[in-house]
This record gives structure tokens, C-alpha cells and sequence, in this order.
């Protein structure tokens, strides 16, 4: 920690800024946030001279606000020479209802705005060239269903699917993975992302296993079309379970913890989003082909995942 997120994390660690509580390093998406009330669905930045007029952290803040989260940003030195105003605006920033009818929540950020990206203004996801290339349904060969997890055994095999997304720089989203072990694997790109398309492949699902799903792709799914998945199925967040199993970080962290392959290793969330970025910049199909092993992996892993979790007894440590 910086001096100024040590003397800021201070006074909010413990429930110390009226009763919220707040988390430190925080993990959203393929984000992780300096300080996050989760409750209040509020992060706060600490900055340094070098995020001046950063369009990295636009980009950042409008994914954030697109998943429903409100970003205030203070400099490194106000939070140092006037820590107890800095707490004040988090206390009255936290008091803010924000349950709202708007799909995107407003950023709140007392820095100066940088300027957009070259060419972001006129872009919309739906006119994207080519979007509609890519549908794979692989229904031919559907994949055994994990046995189930502690506490499951009085169900009736429910049905279940594994979902996952990817998104642009932009917080459209690009591409829905979802797999069900009786119909196999099905991947919308660009246009064919609509609410239509993905709950009739996920018709008559019980059970939808996501990793940080309730946190992120989800929260993107119902902001960017206005479908909750999680009035409509039942969601088990499989990072979650992860955590209970003594197990933490990202998907891809958790995967090398419990030796699980991948052939798009290396790869990140950043990476998908400036495949996705080529793809669409310069036509270049090998990026969304890779895009698409990427995203095959993540959904498919997940099955692999939840085996796994089954096998584990809960607060096992897991080798670093």
C-alpha cells in the first residue's frame, strides 16, 4: 500500500466509516479497485500524478459504472494532508441510494475527466462489421455432468449451464459462453448477444454456475440488456465456493492451483478485449478465433471446476 491508501485504509478497515463496510483490493471483473463498499456498490481510487488524464481510467470507470458501481477518485495528496474531508465525501458518497431505474451509475470523479478514445463516440455495438459471423453450438456431444457438491444430494438432477462473458474496452458486451451438459456449448458474438437468444438456450435451466458471476457478468448482462439472469435461475457464483474451499483469486489463478490446463494460457481479460479490439479495427479473424478458444476455455473449465470443488473438503489449503 501507498502511504495515502495505508493512512485512508485506516479509517475505513472495521466498519469505521459509519457502519459500511469496506473491502481493501477489491476484485471486479478484471478489475481490482483501491477500496470497494460492495453494499453500497461504491469504489474509491487513490491516485497518483500519473493518472492525469489517463484514458485507461475512463475506460476503467465506465466498465465499472456499467456493472452498477459508483468510482470517486482522490489525489494521493489530498487523501494525505486532508484525510478526515476525503473520509467525509466517502461517508456522504456511501449514503447514497443506488437503487435507480438507469442501467449505467453516473461516475463521481473530483479529478479532471480525460478525454475519449479516437473514435469511441461513433461506436455501437450493434453495427459492428461482421459481428455476426460466429455461432457454435456443439449440442452433438454434451459433456458428463459433475457429481454433486456437499449438501446437493437431496436434488433431483437439476439442469445446469456455465456461463461467461467477454467485453469490450467500452463495456458492450462481445461475447456470451454458455454450455449445458445435455445440449453442449453455444457462443454468441457481437449482434447475436441478445436477451432472446440466451434464455433460449439456457430454457429450462435450475442451476447457472458462473465464476464472480454475481459480482460481474451477470451485473453486465442485466445492464447492458436489462436481463436478470438471477430472477430467473438460480445462481451458484463458483468463486464462492472457491473461497470456502480455502481457495482465492481469479479464475485463471484458481485453475493453476488445482492443475486444471488451459491451451489459451497467458491470456487475460485485457487480452480478450484487445482481441476483440483487432478483430473489429482490422477484420482480423485469427483474433476472434483465439477470442473464442479463450472464452470456449473459461465456460468449459468451469464444469471442471465444480468436479473439482466436489472433491475438495471445505478449508483445505491449497499449495501456493
Amino acid at each position: 500500500m501507498t502511504d495515502a491508501e495505508r493512512k485512508v485504509w485506516s479509517r475505513l478497515r472495521r466498519k469505521a466509516v459509519n457502519g459500511f463496510k469496506f473491502r481493501r483490493q477489491h476484485v471486479i471483473g478484471p478489475y481490482v479497485v483501491d477500496f470497494c463498499c460492495p453494499e453500497r456498490m461504491l469504489v474509491v481510487e487513490l491516485d497518483g500524478g500519473q493518472h492525469a488524464g489517463s484514458q485507461s481510467d475512463k475506460i476503467r470507470d465506465s466498465m465499472l459504472g456499467k456493472m452498477g458501481y459508483r468510482v470517486i477518485r482522490f489525489w494521493d495528496n489530498t487523501a494525505l494532508k486532508s484525510t478526515s474531508l476525503v473520509i467525509e465525501e466517502i461517508y456522504r458518497q456511501a449514503k447514497i441510494d443506488v437503487n435507480s431505474s438507469r442501467k449505467d451509475v453516473a461516475t463521481t470523479n473530483p479529478l479532471p475527466e480525460p478525454s475519449p478514445l479516437k473514435g469511441e463516440g461513433d461506436r455501437n455495438m450493434n453495427l459492428l462489421p461482421g459481428a455476426q459471423l460466429k455461432l457454435s453450438i456443439a449440442g452433438t456431444n454434451p459433456l458428463p455432468g459433475p457429481s454433486p457438491l456437499k449438501g446437493e444430494g437431496d436434488r433431483v438432477h437439476p439442469i445446469r449451464a456455465y456461463l461467461d462473458i467477454e467485453t469490450s474496452f467500452d463495456g458492450s458486451i462481445t461475447m456470451v459462453g454458455m454450455l449445458r451438459p445435455d445440449r453442449g456449448l453455444c457462443q454468441l458474438v457481437g449482434r447475436q448477444v441478445t436477451p432472446d437468444a440466451i434464455m433460449e438456450f439456457l430454457d429450462g435451466v435450475d442451476i447457472l454456475h458462473t465464476y464472480n458471476g454475481n459480482g460481474f457478468d451477470l451485473r453486465v448482462i442485466k445492464g447492458n440488456l436489462g436481463l436478470d439472469l438471477r430472477a430467473s435461475f438460480r445462481s451458484e457464483d463458483l468463486m464462492h465456493s472457491c473461497h470456502r474451499m480455502g481457495l482465492y483469486g481469479g479464475l485463471k489463478k484458481v485453475e493453476i492451483k488445482l492443475s486444471i490446463p488451459r491451451k489459451s494460457a497467458g491470456l487475460d481479460g485485457m487480452d480478450a478485449m484487445r482481441l476483440w479490439e483487432k478483430y473489429v479495427d482490422v477484420d482480423d479473424t485469427e483474433a476472434l478465433d483465439t477470442l473464442l478458444l479463450y472464452n470456449r476455455e473459461d465456460v468449459e473449465n468451469l464444469v471442471t471446476l465444480r468436479e473439482r470443488l466436489a472433491s475438495l473438503t471445505p478449508g483445505r489449503l491449497i499449495p501456493e
